[in-house]
């Protein structure tokens, strides 16, 4: 009941470590040994013998072995299980405790024969494997200045993509569109608990991007 109960608590994070999945083979197979010992041992035991009473009582003898070693076999199925479990909870508190690292963006502008196309590859990492990342791609444009005189921008949407994340926790979004007559982009990504967003210049895409700037959600 011990292994079955540790092995329910750390069952969706036991694949991420390799140690720890070791440790979990080897508790079951000590523990599945255990238990033939034990049954084999118990069977050596009660079952009645028509040998003679020497031969009987090295029967017993034996018997009694095979249940001290199933014992034994079982402490240890229970260290490696205990162990193992360690090591799965004390990984994923290291990650949790750890600053999740800025989303990173890449940026390919080409031009053909038609409109200038951009190209954008958003990198997320640091986060729970599954968790979904909506990714928008907005082109800004200047408008005319508002009634105090103040500059005022619009933005327009062009592209999206929700891309979740893999079992490292990294999600990559590809995003492409055509931004004829538009010198600034805005990337924006929704994780479960942040919020990032850059503002790029598409005057210097050889520039090396910023990593996008985030907010808790």
């Amino acid at each position: 009941m011990l292994l079955t109960g540790l092995c329910l608590v750390t069952a969706d994070r036991l694949a991420r470590s390799t140690p720890a999945q070791v440790l979990a083979v080897l508790a079951v197979g000590a523990a599945l040994i255990g238990v033939i010992a034990a049954v084999a041992g118990q069977l050596w035991v009660t079952l009645p013998s028509r040998s003679l009473d020497g031969a009987g009582s090295q029967r017993t003898r034996r018997g009694a072995r095979l249940i001290m070693a199933a014992g034994t076999l079982s402490m240890v199925a229970v260290v490696l299980a205990a162990v193992a479990t360690l090591l799965v909870v004390l990984r994923t508190e290291q990650k949790t405790m750890a600053a999740p690292a800025a989303p990173t963006v890449a940026l390919q502008l080409t031009r053909a024969a038609g409109p200038m196309a951009l190209s954008v590859q958003l990198s997320v990492p640091g986060l729970p494997a599954g968790s979904v990342v909506d990714t928008k791609l907005f082109a800004e444009g200047q408008e005319d200045p508002d009634e105090y005189g103040q500059p005022q921008t619009s933005r327009v949407l062009l592209a999206r993509s929700v891309v979740p994340a893999d079992r490292d926790g990294l999600s990559v979004a590809q995003l492409a569109a055509t931004v004829e007559n538009y010198h600034n982009v805005v990337i924006e990504a929704e994780t479960p608990d942040r919020r990032c967003e850059q503002t790029l210049s598409l005057d210097d895409v050889d520039a090396a991007a910023p990593p996008l700037t985030c907010t808790p959600t």
